[in-house]
């Protein structure tokens, strides 16, 4: 049991600790450096489709989450600074732009883990200019990144003879639907594409894992993803919540594909190499690259059907700006946080005009209140 403990528990437990936190810190390190540049990029390369998906690959292989490209989105839509049709482009992008996480670690340069490491923490600790910090924050979190994948995957490794475990993997090879549900829940729950995927990535390093036990897992954790941008809709107007709707509904249909072209996707990223964790890099890269091109086309099609699946209406009374997911992306929450700012301080003046017209004209109450509330609403574009 001791052994069991320190050689394999604690191990997975501290490498799964490791990569969760460098995935973060390294993900956070290039959003700061980013600013609001990105969101600029986004906002004047969505001009149409096939802009906008170059524009949600770029934004996304460079900040490393398709998550934070995302919420985003459902900002811009939610201020009226982009439309439904546009950001579904993007969103084609993003999910290119994810799958970049993926092809990284599967390079498995772990043995420069820890001089990346030491190096960014120097850089962290002892840079004078703010974009030096945060370049070391951000080799700080790839080594610790890639300093986890190793340990999971030499403890991963321990773990071959327990019969099973390597049958648990095996029922998501014969029954490529529970895989994809099981990859689905583990994602929805860690809200992270890229972390999930650098774990298969890792079982397959440690030997717990074959490619075709890995693929259903996969297509369920590009569902999973989604949870996030339906997150940050809440609240939102239609559109934002028609946005992250879109998210779900190509990842779903995508998913469905998917399955239905199982085996040919497995003998296509087979015959490009016989390393295990560069099949699940491409598989995960190939599956998001044939979704998004096929998608295309079909963008006005996806923004109607989403549209569909928003079944709640606004309320007066509901925040507009301030959903607590826009946090997870500072520059968003720091916009937000300005453009609340703006809506109450033109509320308060339109409100005081109106007391001021009841007490002068004599005007009803309730019609000050009502002219308020239409303003407010009319400031929106609702």
């Amino acid at each position: 049991m001791k052994e069991t403990l320190t050689q394999i528990i604690f191990p997975i437990a501290g490498g799964f600790g490791l990569f969760l936190f460098g995935m973060k810190f390294m993900t956070d390190s290039f959003q700061k450096m980013a600013g609001n540049r990105l969101k600029a990029m986004l906002h004047r390369l969505a001009s149409n489709r096939f802009v906008g998906l170059f524009s949600g690959l770029t934004v996304t292989a460079l900040i490393q989450s398709s998550s934070a490209t995302t919420v985003m989105l459902v900002g811009f839509v939610n201020a009226g600074l982009m439309n439904l049709t546009q950001s579904i482009g993007v969103i084609l992008g993003a999910d290119i732009g994810t799958t970049i996480t993926a092809q990284i670690i599967a390079f498995k340069i772990n043995s420069a883990a820890l001089p990346v490491l030491g190096i960014g923490a120097l850089m962290a600790i002892f840079g004078k200019r703010e974009n030096i910090v945060f370049l070391g924050e951000a080799l700080f979190g790839f080594g610790s990144l890639f300093f986890g994948i190793t340990l999971m995957g030499d403890a991963f490794a321990l773990l071959q003879g327990y019969d099973a475990i390597a049958n648990g993997f095996a029922f998501f090879a014969q029954n490529p639907l529970l895989g994809v549900l099981a990859g689905a829940a583990f994602t929805a729950v860690v809200q992270s594409s890229s972390l999930t995927t650098g774990i298969t990535i890792a079982l397959a390093q440690g030997g717990l894992i074959t490619f075709a036990e890995a693929v259903p897992l996969i297509i369920g954790q590009n569902i999973g993803t989604t949870i996030t941008a339906n997150i940050a809709a809440i609240g939102g107007s239609r559109a934002a919540k028609a946005t992250a709707r879109a998210h779900f509904l190509i990842k779903l249909l995508g998913s469905g594909i998917g399955l239905v072209l199982l085996r040919p996707y497995i003998g296509a990223v087979s015959a490009l190499t016989t390393d295990l964790s560069r099949q699940i890099a491409h598989f995960h890269t190939l599956f998001n690259v044939v979704n998004s091109l096929l998608f295309l086309p079909f963008v006005g099609y996806i923004a109607c059907l989403s549209q569909i699946l928003v079944f709640t209406k606004r309320t007066e009374e509901e925040l507009f700006y301030l959903e607590e997911s826009a946090l997870t992306v500072p520059a968003e929450a720091v916009d937000r946080t300005k453009r609340a700012l703006v809506e109450t301080l033109g509320l308060a003046v339109h409100m005081l005009s109106s007391a001021h017209t009841m007490v002068v004209q004599g005007e009803d109450g309730g019609r000050g209140v009502a002219l308020a509330s239409e303003w407010r609403f009319d400031q929106r574009g609702l």
